[in-house]
């Protein structure tokens, strides 16, 4: 992620041996607190293992380059303020470590957010109760107190969500058909991914159609609300003893930005409590391509439809939200508000923001004034029923 790292053995102050070049690590002598999660080991194998790929903390740790001095600082505070606030617990801490980035990034955006909010004033404790023995990873101290998930987004390999999504489309598919007593051939296409799949939805989906009544040759198509597109021909089996078969054509590599939204925000979803408290899902995304607005407001509010009057000259006369949004007034309105914490490099360091998109069916809302700060603005319900952005005045 981060450029300008010098290519001089010498000034680098490189360590060569048996025809070898190791860089030299970066002095932590200014930074006890990541030192302290980070020993020369961890760090020479974090080096060698990402250096094709070389991340952010890649940069803090093993980029002697002063360029990565800004995110050493960061991170040194983010681990100091967590031990102090009892946010960076032993679990915690073992993140950090993981071999695992949705470990390493899941910890720190929990700092991030512990952060944010602390530089703003607001009150909170670390792992309050969330649903059954669920725990959530802040608290907050309102005038209504608040629960708080914190979910970080990372980019999943195309190629590992590809086969995960094939091998169980396939098995549902062989199980429906050994369930149908029709002699049916099904050649299936899977024409885009998303990383979240309900198994048990698209089951019931497909034998919905295997079971009909419909006259073959027909057409299936399934669009799960993670945005998993998956088309279906059934002709009448080639096959002589007249069973039921399939073949399944490799699935399309693409995801949607708003696929990573749902999928983070439908896992927070199972923490978040039902006891009167105010319950928020934070999502921190570390993705090659960020979310926007547009891709918010289609997860949370439903996809964007167009409004086309009919006639001879068709004009359009408005739009509306589709029923596909993570907000529903029938199902998870426990959750008050899903935000979105951006995140700025600049070369001194990052600047947070964050923006809170309210559900208008929630059971218990957020009243927006009292989460409010510097850097932090509100999509809530307006007086005529649309949803207005709001936040604070400050200098």
């Amino acid at each position: 992620m981060m450029g300008g790292r010098m290519e001089s053995g010498e000034a680098r102050g490189d360590v060569r041996g048996a025809g070898v070049i190791t860089p030299a690590l970066p002095d932590l002598t200014e930074y006890p607190h990541l030192a302290s999660i980070y020993d020369d080991e961890f760090r020479t194998r974090y080096q060698r293992d990402n250096e094709t790929a070389p991340d952010l903390l890649w940069t803090a740790l093993c980029d002697a380059d002063p360029i990565g001095d800004p995110y050493r600082r960061e991170f040194n505070v983010l681990i100091s303020e967590g031990v102090a606030c009892g946010l960076l617990d032993n679990g915690a801490r073992s993140r950090l470590r993981s071999s695992s980035a949705d470990q390493r990034w899941g910890a720190f955006s929990e700092l991030e957010v512990g952060h944010f909010f602390s530089e703003r004033a607001f009150a909170w404790v670390p792992r309050p109760t969330g649903k059954g023995r669920r725990q959530g990873d802040i608290g907050l101290r309102l005038l209504q107190p608040a629960f708080v998930e914190v979910k970080a987004i990372l980019d999943r390999p195309i190629q590992a969500t590809q086969e995960f999504i094939s091998r169980k489309v396939w098995r549902i598919g062989e199980n429906c058909l050994k369930k149908v007593d029709r002699p049916l051939w099904a050649q299936t296409w899977i024409q885009q991914l998303a990383p979240d799949f309900d198994g048990g939805d698209y089951r019931r989906w497909l034998l919905r159609g295997l079971e009909s009544n419909q006259p073959l040759p027909f057409h299936l198509e399934y669009v799960s609300r993670s945005g998993l597109v998956v088309q279906i021909e059934v002709v009448r089996s080639p096959l002589t003893s007249g069973e039921a078969t399939q073949t399944q054509m490799p699935p399309a590599c693409w995801l949607s930005t708003g696929s990573y939204i749902r999928q983070s925000i439908n896992k927070a979803y199972e923490q978040v409590p039902d006891d009167g408290r105010v319950s928020l899902i934070i999502l921190r995304p570390h993705l090659t391509f960020k979310p926007g607005i547009d891709d918010m407001l289609d997860s949370l509010y439903g996809k964007q439809q167009w409004i086309v009057s009919v006639g001879p000259k068709p004009t359009l006369v408005g739009t509306k939200r589709a029923r596909d949004g993570f907000f529903s007034r029938s199902v998870r309105t426990r959750v008050s508000g899903v935000g979105l914490l951006n995140a700025v490099r600049t070369e001194h360091g990052t600047q947070l923001s964050l923006d809170l998109y309210h559900n208008p069916f929630a059971r218990y809302p957020l009243n927006w004034q009292s989460l409010a700060g510097a850097a932090i603005r509100h999509l809530v319900p307006g007086d005529d029923g649309t949803m207005v952005w709001v936040e604070a005045p400050h200098d």
